[in-house]
């Protein structure tokens, strides 16, 4: 008996599944797309085409420019997939890092400047992992070590300065006029900032890739 004679509308084909791509298939697609990928990343493994295939094109040009320096492609594929504008130095960082971060050990750079809104070791620890909870609730597919390391990067010190300022003038504001002030400016900053999205197509690109946008 055919589908139509048991009365069911003909609407239904257009939401059957497709036929599976058998491995072969799938295998020869894999071929076809690495030909096309920058010198360095056409003998990278077939498993991994359709995740670079998928990056943008200055991601995908730094990961050829980097391939021989990381310990990790699989990592460097999805740093540079949620963070595509990601400098070299951090990128290396952050996909070379070994073991878990000790972030009672972490401190600023000798040759820099702590920030004047920093506080003791303790409190600063503290602005990383909040900062690195933020980073997973944007992106729900970032492991939490990806995140920590990246909240503790200098590719990522601005953000990390914001969340300080946010977490200071809160815990020092008792007055009902200042914190109405700081929600207006915090309200008039996330206006700003999406018009800065909205006009750079690579920011809004970005944007909607993350779990943030709903624009």
């Amino acid at each position: 008996m055919s589908v139509h004679s048991q009365g069911y509308p003909a609407i239904i084909y257009s939401i059957l599944p497709a036929m599976a791509e058998d491995y072969q298939s799938k295998k020869e697609r894999w071929k076809r797309l690495r030909q096309n990928f920058p010198t360095p990343l056409q003998n990278i493994a077939l498993s991994s085409v359709d995740a670079i295939a998928s990056l943008q094109q200055t991601a995908l040009l730094l990961l050829a420019e980097i391939n021989d320096q990381i310990e990790s492609l699989p990592k460097a594929i999805l740093l540079l997939d949620i963070f595509p504008d990601i400098d070299k130095e951090s990128l290396l960082g952050l996909v070379n890092a070994k073991g878990e971060i000790s972030w009672q050990a972490i401190k600023s750079p000798a040759a820099e400047k702590r920030p004047v809104l920093q506080k003791p070791a303790q409190a600063f620890t503290e602005d990383i992992l909040s900062l690195a909870d933020h980073l997973q609730s944007f992106y729900a597919k970032m492991p939490r070590t990806a995140a920590e390391s990246l909240a503790s990067s200098n590719a990522m010190k601005d953000a990390l300065n914001v969340v300080m300022a946010v977490r200071i003038a809160r815990e020092s504001t008792a007055s009902d006029f200042v914190t109405l002030c700081l929600y207006g400016l915090f309200k008039e900053s996330e206006k700003l900032l999406a018009e800065d999205i909205k006009a750079n197509p690579s920011f809004l690109n970005a944007a909607r890739q993350s779990d943030l946008w709903d624009q």
